[in-house]
């Protein structure tokens, strides 16, 4: 049975890993940048346009943004050109959530994508030449991009488990709240008596559990 995965989404569960993309991503997105053609660079044309408003809803600064981020998270990018696209230079950039793609292939080569966004229940089918892809090198899937987390799963693993061990640790108590001791032997009922009696009156549940070393009894206080 394969073991089951405590961080599933990295970006949800792991601070840096939502810090160092937030800041890679802001930092791709305020550059500036040029449409050039043959050299000449292009202010007022449909190409430099569609980069200035990729579409209603996306800045030019989110295109940058949202595409540098997929591409550090999920190791691939979609930009999918519209339901409208049929040929040349498109009019609309739509970024695409990768994880809701699939490719279909037939004779070793991409013939379609179905993009099925969560929710919506209906299959969009797009082909190769109305998206462009971006995507890592993958030595498992020449068809798709790898997550550059992929290497650092077992670390990333390991600082969500320490994270969680360490909240409950603060929530729970690590160390009990104080002993009662005494030079008397005591029987199991009479210990659990006598943990009853005093964490009713003084603790507050699991928080503050006190430790029994003996009959009653000196209580001492202990440090964290």
């Amino acid at each position: 049975m394969r073991e089951k995965k405590t961080c599933t989404d990295p970006y949800l569960q792991h601070a840096w890993v939502s810090v160092c993309i937030d800041i890679l991503t802001r930092n791709v997105a305020r550059a500036e940048f040029e449409v050039r053609k043959n050299g000449t660079v292009e202010r007022d044309t449909a190409l430099a346009n569609l980069f200035k408003f990729p579409n209603k809803n996306l800045s030019r600064f989110d295109l940058w943004k949202q595409t540098c981020a997929w591409w550090s998270l999920d190791g691939e990018a979609f930009w999918w050109f519209g339901e409208n696209y049929v040929c040349g230079i498109p009019t609309e950039i739509f970024i695409l959530n990768p994880r809701y793609m699939q490719h279909v292939v037939d004779g070793g080569k991409i013939t379609k994508w179905v993009y099925t966004e969560e929710g919506s229940g209906r299959p969009l089918m797009i082909l190769p030449d109305e998206v462009i892809h971006f995507k890592d090198w993958n030595p498992w899937n020449v068809y798709r991009g790898v997550s550059p987390l992929v290497s650092l799963g077992l670390e990333v693993e390991q600082d969500l488990l320490a994270a969680k061990q360490n909240t409950g640790l603060l929530k729970e108590g690590g160390v009990p709240k104080g002993l009662l001791k005494t030079d008397q032997v005591l029987t199991e009922a009479e210990a659990e008596l006598l943990a009853r009696t005093w964490d009713r009156k003084y603790g507050r549940g699991m928080k503050n559990r006190v430790a029994v070393l003996g009959k009653g009894t000196e209580y001492q206080p202990l440090t964290f």
